[in-house]
């Protein structure tokens, strides 16, 4: 029969390891992430920041306010600042190299190459966009204060 101090031995649990330290937070993989969801918030949450869940729930609630009259106002107002939010915090993530546990992100020379790829094509993205948005603008406040003179309307209304 055997001890029950040899028993004991075999069957002692080992201390279990946190989520953080039995695989680590890709930094590609948060990149990816801010690059494509941005205002969301869900690369912070990926880092592991309470941060992104505060900014998710607050997309979640301006997406479902957008449906309320008069309240839509102000849920768009917040999904532009998340907007915002989202394209600075996309070059904040840019410079961490650590999760919000202090562990360092999980990264090769590859991934870098990648990761710098990603932040030139999403500065291309935003010249663009800001370039078109400027367009728009100018086109709309050229339409509503230069109307033509010459323009005759035809047809049966004069």
């Amino acid at each position: 029969m055997k001890s029950e101090a040899s028993v004991s031995a075999k069957h002692t649990t080992k201390p279990v390891a946190t989520a953080a330290h039995t695989h680590g937070v890709s930094r590609l993989a948060m990149m990816v992430i801010a690059f494509f969801a941005s205002p969301l918030g869900l690369a912070r949450m990926y880092r592991g920041d309470p941060n992104g869940k505060v900014r998710f729930w607050l997309y979640v609630g301006a997406m479902f306010a957008m449906a309320v009259p008069y309240v839509n106002i102000i849920a768009g107002l917040v999904m532009l600042v998340l907007l915002v939010w989202g394209v600075v915090d996309f070059f904040t993530l840019y410079g961490e190299t650590h999760d919000a546990q202090g562990q360092p992100l999980l990264t090769t020379a590859r991934d870098e190459r990648w990761i710098e790829m990603m932040r030139t094509v999403y500065i291309v993205v935003l010249v663009i966009s800001a370039a078109m948005l400027l367009i728009a603008i100018s086109l709309s406040i050229n339409g509503l204060t230069n109307s033509s003179p010459h323009y005759i309307p035809r047809g049966r209304y004069y």
